[in-house]
C-alpha cells in the first residue's frame, strides 16, 4: 500500500500468480554471473524490512524524512521508501535490494559497496551521489538525476537508466551490458573502461563524453546504428 504496509497478507501464490510448473519438470539454472542471481538468491534467503521498522532512527515507511542518516551495512532489503529523504545518507555496504526509493531524494548521499539490484530509484534524486563499487543490476533508475554522481566500477548490467540525467557523472569501468540508456542525459560523462555490451543507447545525448577504451559489442547506437556486431555472446553481458 502507499505507506508501505501489507494489505491482506497471505501464505503462498495469490490468486492470478502463475502456478508451478508440470510435475518432473526441471528447475531453471541461474550461474553466479548473472545479473539475475543476486536477485533471486535475495528472494530466496533474504529478510524483507517491514514497514514501520526503525533503523538508526530512521523509520521505514514513505515520505520519511532520514537526511544524513547512518545506515551503512544495515538490511533495508525490500524497504519501501519512496518519496524518501535521504539526502547526504551513508548506506555504504547495505543491503537495500528489491527496495525502492523513487521519486525520493537522495543527493550526495553514500552508497559505495552497497547493494542495490532490483531496486527502484525512478525520478529520485542522486545528484551528487557515490555509487563506487554498488551491485545495481536489474535496477530502475528511468528518469533518475544522476548528474554528477560516481558510478565508477559499479555493476549496472541489465539496468534501465531510460531519460536519466547523467551529465558529468563518473562511469568509468562502470558494466553496463544489456541495459537501457534510451534517451540518456550523457554529456561530458566518463565512460573510459565502462563496458557497453548489448546496450541500447537510442537517442542519448553523448556529446562531450570521455568513451576511450570503453568496449562496444552489439551496442545499439544513439543514431539507431550498431557499433561492432557479433554473433558471439559479447564480454560482460
Amino acid at each position: 500500500m502507499p505507506d508501505g504496509k501489507v494489505m491482506a497478507p497471505h501464505k503462498g501464490l495469490c490468486p492470478g500468480q502463475i502456478r508451478p510448473g508440470p510435475k518432473g519438470a526441471q528447475p531453471i539454472e541461474v550461474s553466479a554471473d548473472s545479473p539475475l542471481f543476486r536477485a533471486i538468491y535475495a528472494l530466496q534467503t533474504g529478510t524483507q524490512v517491514q514497514a514501520g521498522t526503525v533503523v538508526r532512527g530512521c523509520k521505514i515507511q514513505a515520505f520519511t524524512k532520514c537526511p544524513g542518516s547512518r545506515l551503512g551495512g544495515e538490511n533495508l532489503q525490500g524497504a519501501f521508501l519512496a518519496y524518501a529523504d535521504l539526502q547526504r545518507a551513508d548506506l555504504r555496504k547495505a543491503n537495500f535490494q528489491l527496495g525502492s526509493l523513487a521519486y525520493g531524494h537522495a543527493a550526495n548521499a553514500r552508497l559505495d559497496s552497497a547493494a542495490l539490484g532490483a531496486t527502484a530509484f525512478a525520478d529520485a534524486n542522486l545528484t551528487g551521489a557515490s555509487l563506487r563499487g554498488t551491485t545495481l543490476a536489474l535496477a530502475v533508475m528511468a528518469g533518475t538525476h544522476l548528474n554528477g554522481a560516481d558510478l565508477s566500477r559499479a555493476d549496472a548490467r541489465s539496468m534501465v537508466f531510460d531519460g536519466a540525467e547523467l551529465r558529468g557523472a563518473k562511469l568509468t569501468g562502470t558494466s553496463l551490458a544489456g541495459s537501457s540508456l534510451v534517451k540518456a542525459d550523457l554529456r561530458g560523462a566518463n565512460l573510459e573502461g565502462a563496458n557497453l555490451s548489448d546496450a541500447v543507447l537510442v537517442g542519448a545525448n553523448l556529446s562531450g563524453a570521455n568513451r576511450r577504451g570503453a568496449m562496444l559489442c552489439n551496442t545499439i547506437m544513439p543514431d539507431g546504428s550498431v557499433s561492432h556486431p557479433s554473433s558471439s555472446p559479447c564480454p560482460g553481458s
